[in-house]
């Protein structure tokens, strides 16, 4: 089954119909599948407002499967020249709802002292496993920010 997309302006919502008077302004693509009403009003709002729905490219997925071979000696090499805090208590500051877990606070109570406390802010920094220009790098910079509807994400 397949639904279609329409941009649409109101014209006239008269008390009497149950449906408004419609000018269509474009019509779009259609969505394949057996979609529900939810995935069809994201797959609108994603139209409407320009967001990308595309899925990564093979190179996309191709550089990934690089990384990742690669991560475990990139892992041990950082170690060397960043501080190690795993073994900190740390507090995600991400909402809720967020896909990346990427930003975490620290407190720790200064060494000696019956008043200080040392506050760490903790920001992942994954641009040190991306390389410059690649494919990853390029989709990154085309998705540069992520919106969120209830619980639905749109990138």
């Amino acid at each position: 089954m397949s639904k279609k997309i329409y941009c649409a302006k109101f014209t006239e919502w008269n008390q009497c119909f149950y449906k408004p008077f419609c000018e269509i302004l474009q019509d779009t693509e259609e969505i394949e599948g057996d979609i529900s009403e939810i995935e069809y009003i994201k797959a609108m709002i994603m139209k409407d407002k320009g967001f990308k729905s595309d899925d990564f490219t093979k190179p996309v997925f191709a550089q990934v499967k690089a990384v990742e071979k690669d991560f475990r000696s990139k892992i041990q090499s950082f170690k060397k020249s960043r501080n190690d805090i795993t073994n900190k208590m740390c507090f995600s500051i991400d909402s809720k709802g967020a896909r990346a877990i990427d930003d975490v606070i620290s407190v720790e109570k200064v060494q000696d002292s019956e008043a200080l406390w040392k506050i760490g802010i903790h920001i992942a920094d994954v641009a040190d496993f991306v390389a410059k220009n690649k494919p990853i790098d390029k989709a990154a910079q085309a998705n540069v920010e992520s919106k969120y509807i209830g619980k639905h994400f749109f990138k």
